[in-house]
């Protein structure tokens, strides 16, 4: 297995020919394959130009980049966390096998900042302005492959392929996208790191005059019906009991709006 700290060791090549020599026909047997597919040739077979093109990344990247351990990063003025994949796909607050192996929200990230002696974070959770699952597992309002009436969506990144398939959309269920948000609140809260937390909502470029979202639970299961998109993205943190911290209408840092920061004492829309 290659990870990170490998990147500066001074046997490196040595280390990858013993992935390649000794590590790939091992994974090809375990598959029941006699030989590499040749459609994997150019990348798994040591090509030489591959070789010499992962090595000029190589340089280039460990040029800008330097590991740190987590306690020095209390050192930094800023400190900007990514949540790991999606916050239904965690392995404790997901629906089991359709999960990944790890904490996806802000569990892993108050431990870190915790150990940096960092006493406050701002959290942000992101959510379309529709639901989408890319993979298997259970979507209750699964509409399927095609993009909600009303929505035009351009997807460059979330392909159809031979392991997840295609992407799929339902109407945003926000009684699920709050209980989502305070579940993984209610196992970070009370861990010596300050929390204050609010909503993101994006793809609102990508939204006609109306579209469907799910509101209320009829007792049956979710009720979906169809509102106006205007101001959607304050209807959404309201009606979900979450402040509004900013909004996007397209894929460019100059499309997103921060209408509240309240870590910063401001509690009016910012510039």
């Amino acid at each position: 297995m290659l990870c990170m700290n490998d990147l500066w060791r001074p046997d490196l090549a040595r280390f990858l020919d013993e992935i390649s020599s000794s590590w790939v026909p091992q994974r090809l047997a375990a598959l029941g394959l006699d030989s590499i597919p040749d459609h994997l040739k150019p990348v798994l077979g040591n090509a030489p130009e591959v070789v010499e093109r992962f090595y000029d990344d190589l340089r280039h990247f460990t040029q800008y980049v330097s590991i740190m351990s987590d306690s020095a990063l209390g050192d930094r003025d800023a400190i900007v966390f990514e949540g790991a994949q999606g916050l239904q796909l965690d392995m404790d607050l997901g629906e089991f096998p359709h999960v990944t192996r790890s904490h996806t929200g802000a569990k892993n990230m108050v431990e870190i900042a915790r150990d940096a002696e960092i006493t406050d974070l701002e959290i942000i959770y992101m959510t379309r302005a529709y639901a989408t699952r890319h993979g298997a597992g259970p979507f209750p309002l699964d509409r399927g492959t095609t993009p909600l009436p009303g929505t035009e969506v351009i997807d460059r990144t979330n392909k159809p392929n031979e392991w997840q398939d295609a992407i799929r959309y339902a109407p945003l269920d926000l009684r699920e996208l709050d209980r989502i948000i305070s579940a993984d609140l209610a196992r970070s809260t009370g861990q010596g790191v300050g929390i204050d937390h609010g909503l993101g909502v994006t793809c609102l470029d990508q939204l006609g005059d109306k579209i469907e979202i799910s509101v209320m639970d009829m007792g049956e299961g979710p009720f979906v019906s169809e509102i106006d998109t205007e101001n959607l993205a304050e209807v959404i943190g309201g009606l979900c009991g979450h402040d509004l911290k900013l909004k996007s209408e397209g894929p460019c840092r100059e499309n997103v709006e921060i209408t509240l920061r309240k870590a910063l004492g401001v509690e009016e829309p910012c510039p």
